[in-house]
């Protein structure tokens, strides 16, 4: 079940990158991205943990659900990337 601040996490995320099949499939998941999203660290070693498959019984995420982490996944890298700049500083 989606947590009430998971659902407003989801709802605050621009439309593209906004998940549709996640929330419903793997709910869970969705509850912990919000838990690591202000942590750009935590969240990529979740998601790495999530996409690597340990199990050989596991067969890995539907393509769909691929696609909509790996959007949440950039999302995250251009949010963080632009709160972690300095005022004034120039671009690498």
């Amino acid at each position: 079940m989606l947590l009430p601040q998971t659902r407003r996490w989801i709802a605050a995320l621009p439309k593209g990158v906004r998940p549709l099949y996640l929330p419903v499939i793997f709910p869970r998941i969705c509850n912990a991205l919000v838990q690591f999203w202000n942590s750009s660290l935590e969240l990529d070693v979740y998601l790495d943990e999530k996409e690597c498959i340990k199990r050989p019984s596991r067969e890995g995420f539907p393509p769909l659900i691929k696609e909509e982490l790996l959007a949440i996944r950039v999302h995250s890298l251009r949010t963080h990337a632009s709160r972690e700049r300095l005022p004034g500083a120039r671009p690498a």
